[in-house]
């Protein structure tokens, strides 16, 4: 991102903040305003405001919208959207033709009209201001402010003033009067499905309107080539009404096809790619000519963001059999390939997708999901969690999935401020909440998936589909949204940062993403399992050996104490009740004051940015040492059941930083207790490697550079092997733990390179092999 681009967004977000707080101010206003309209409900909704009057007051705020007064500020249709959420309300389940008509002058204040509709005609250029807002008018003339919420985030601003342009009719269903500051009133609309276009042609339409807006000169094949313009620039909406209007009015055959591939392109494009299937009569695809085998190619285009792999194979190898010399299509059908093998194995590329991940912004990605061996059951923690079918292996691939919706922490920040909770979601989640909700109304199959999702405290409506259109709970998907998705960066930069360079994290916004699978994943503080992220892509790694039927657990968050609960409960809703946090709850104030001394005690011989290893002496290397068996000490429970994680940390720090090379049977000593304080148990062996690993521990990304180092020791060129063989456990330990913190080890080589390494004389290397062997026969036999 240029630097431009850095201070178009810091400048766009502090206006958002800066508008966000001149609301915050209007709040007692508002809420001054809500109690009025709860002392008028059902009174007869009219506006105090002339026609006229709104209808110029409208054109002046277009005008600002369109263009700031100071080219050097940022203006209101430059501004990040900041959407106030009203208290939820359950969207429209009746079928339309249960519904029966009303008018503008039947609206009563503060009332929700259940069981009607009512039918509009746009007269006035709409304005996008968070939301999108319309003067509109019933076919007596009354006219309503109307404004749509929480749709169309797609839309440009180009196409805008045609998709909502005059004589659009629009069908508001069970609509909600509300009162405006101003003391007019209008209805506001959150919930997708809760409006409709209407044809001109339909028969509610009244009459009046269809012979003012009909007109005989427009051809089928005119308005086809005016699509066609629209999509060269870009403007998919605007051309799907240009060819909507012309298949109503086409009389040939052929031109009805071809017309019908161009619509369910602008579908596609539009993420509606279950509608251009409709369109193109998927799967029979009957045509009255080989214009047919067109429209296969136009189906796979559909079917490939569904996941549909394997169907849009077969329309591909259909079509490729026909036009063999289609380079495009040959390669659309060489990644529909590649997708069937992602999702049937779990084979990825996974170093290629880092490369690409590394260059797109935002980093979306074309790749199947792979489910294995895992399933959704009913769990003893809270409602429904995650199992494995099977026994796995630790760093087994247990999911990969594509975000549903993913937006980039350095996109433009939106903000959705919930005036009942007054709560914010902002920036690339509110971003993923926009764009989640949109998705999921224009394909039903795909919003099958969220709708047995937990969405909190929300209580959504019963019914979720109707006879015409999914109903779609746009206040549902939010709350499911904000209990589910995940802040993310990739995985890869973030071990580089913490691990390599040993910084703390950029302060960088982060990425959002809503994975659908991973949601049913519960927390624990002690998981056993671990996500990462490549681009859009979520990965799930088991972290140690498990059995069949083990539920999978991951901690949402990291932490303990008060502050802590009441962050799981704020957000989650429940308390953690893991081994850790019933463990935690149980330990004396005498305990905890003294393992915060001791561990106060050994740091003030850690100074902050380090000493260098021979300028610590040996009396204070011997306090250390002492403090340290003294911290290791006070701790009953066994590791591999209640990790030590601020002892591992000091014992990793005295053996990595403050330890030479020659204190040799100190730094395996301590770097075997490091590892063994969260939980690692090893044990001797009769492989050639002499040694294995029982027990996997609660390890961290961290934990690479203890194995790491311990490499390091019996890096030596040696002609006897199993110093050798020694070297490659340790590695091989490493890559294990790399490969389930960053998704993949194929970018291991790359990262830890063995010229980068220490490398100590034979000698010291077989003194080091014959240290840890003593040390590991201390601990216990072979078992």
């Amino acid at each position: 991102m240029s630097a431009a681009q850095e201070t178009e967004n810091a400048s766009a977000e502090m206006a958002a903040e800066h508008i966000l707080g001149d609301y915050l101010e209007l709040l007692p206003k508002q809420r001054e305003t809500f109690d009025i309209a709860q002392t008028r409900v059902g009174e007869r909704a009219s506006n105090n405001m002339p026609r006229k009057q709104a209808y110029d007051q409208h054109m002046y705020t277009h005008m600002m919208a369109q263009k700031s007064v100071d080219p050097t500020e940022v203006g209101l249709a430059d501004t990040p959207p900041i959407i106030f959420l009203p208290a939820p309300y359950p969207p429209c389940v009746t079928p339309d033709s249960d519904l029966s008509q009303m008018y503008v002058d039947d609206l009563r204040i503060a009332t929700h009209h259940r069981g009607k509709y009512l039918l509009l005609r746009v007269f006035a250029p709409p304005i996008r201001i968070a939301g999108i807002h319309l003067l509109v008018e019933d076919v007596h003339g009354d006219y309503l402010r109307l404004a749509l919420y929480l749709q169309y985030p797609d839309l440009v601003e180009s196409e805008l003033e045609d998709v909502f342009s005059e004589g659009t009719v629009l069908l508001v269903k069970e609509p909600c009067c509300r009162l405006h500051t101003d003391e007019t009133c209008g209805v506001r609309v959150d919930h997708v499905s809760d409006v409709e276009f209407i044809a001109t042609d339909d028969e509610r339409v009244p009459s009046c309107w269809k012979t003012e807006q009909k007109d005989s000169k427009t051809t089928a094949d005119t308005l086809k080539q005016e699509g066609n313009d629209f999509v060269r620039k870009g403007m998919y909406w605007a051309a799907r009404k240009r060819y909507t209007q012309a298949l109503r009015i086409s009389s040939d055959a052929i031109e009805t096809e071809v017309i019908k591939r161009n619509l369910a392109l602008t579908h596609i494009e539009t993420q509606d790619f279950e509608a251009a299937l409709k369109i193109l009569g998927y799967p029979t695809l009957n045509s009255h000519d080989s214009s047919c085998d067109r429209a296969l190619l136009r189906a796979s285009q559909a079917l490939h963001p569904l996941g549909r792999f394997e169907e849009s194979l077969e329309v591909l190898e259909k079509y490729c059999l026909l036009y063999p010399g289609d380079d495009k299509a040959t390669h659309r059908l060489k990644q529909a390939r590649m997708r069937k093998i992602e999702m049937t194995t779990g084979d990825y590329d996974f170093k290629s997708m880092q490369k690409l991940a590394g260059r797109l912004e935002p980093p979306l990605m074309d790749h199947a999901d792979y489910v294995g061996p895992v399933e959704i059951r009913e769990s003893k923690l809270h409602g429904r969690g995650l199992f494995i079918t099977r026994d796995v292996e630790v760093g087994e691939l247990l999911l990969c999935e594509k975000a549903f919706c993913y937006a980039s922490g350095k996109a433009r920040p939106a903000t959705l401020f919930h005036l009942e909770a007054t709560s914010v979601s902002k920036g690339a989640l509110a971003e993923v909440i926009l764009r989640t909700i949109h998705k999921a109304s224009r394909n039903p199959s795909l919003a099958s998936r969220i709708l047995s999702l937990h969405p909190g405290t929300y209580k959504p409506c019963e019914v979720q589909t109707s006879s015409v259109q999914p109903v779609i709970d746009s206040f549902f998907i939010e709350a499911v949204v904000n209990h589910t998705s995940y802040f993310c960066r990739p995985s890869l930069k973030l071990y580089e940062e913490e691990v390599l360079k040993r910084v703390k994290p950029s302060a960088e916004r982060k990425d959002c993403g809503f994975w659908v699978l991973p949601s049913y994943i519960n927390h624990s503080c002690l998981g056993n399992c671990q996500r990462s992220f490549i681009g859009d892509l979520f990965i799930l790694r088991a972290t140690r050996d498990l059995p069949k039927d083990t539920e999978l657990v991951t901690p949402y968050v990291l932490g303990s104490g008060p502050g802590f609960e009441a962050q799981m409960r704020k957000t989650w809703g429940f308390t953690c009740t893991c081994p850790l946090c019933l463990y935690t709850k149980t330990l004396p104030d005498e305990f905890k004051s003294k393992e915060t001394k001791l561990i106060n005690s050994i740091k003030c011989y850690f100074p902050a940015g380090g000493v260098p290893a021979s300028a610590l002496t040996s009396v204070n290397k011997k306090i250390i040492a002492n403090l340290l068996d003294k911290l290791e000490a006070i701790y009953r429970r066994p590791a591999k059941e209640i990790p030590r994680d601020n002892l591992a940390e000091l014992q990793l720090a005295f053996a990595d930083d403050y330890l030479l090379p020659t204190d040799d049977t100190r730094v395996i000593d301590y770097l075997r207790k490091s590892l063994e304080s969260v939980g690692f148990v090893f044990k001797p062996g009769s492989s050639p490697k002499g040694f294995r690993v029982v027990e996997w521990g609660h390890h961290e990304a961290a934990t690479v550079r203890t194995f790491i180092k311990l490499a390091e020791f019996f890096l030596v060129p040696s002609t006897e092997k199993r110093r050798e063989d020694v070297m490659y456990f340790w590695k091989e330990c490493a890559e294990m733990i790399y490969k389930i913190w960053v998704g993949e080890n194929e970018t291991f080589t790359r990262v830890y390179t063995t010229s980068t390494w220490g490398r100590p004389s034979k000698e010291e290397s077989e003194r080091m092999a014959q240290t840890f062997h003593k040390l590991l026969n201390m601990k216990g036999d072979d078992t």
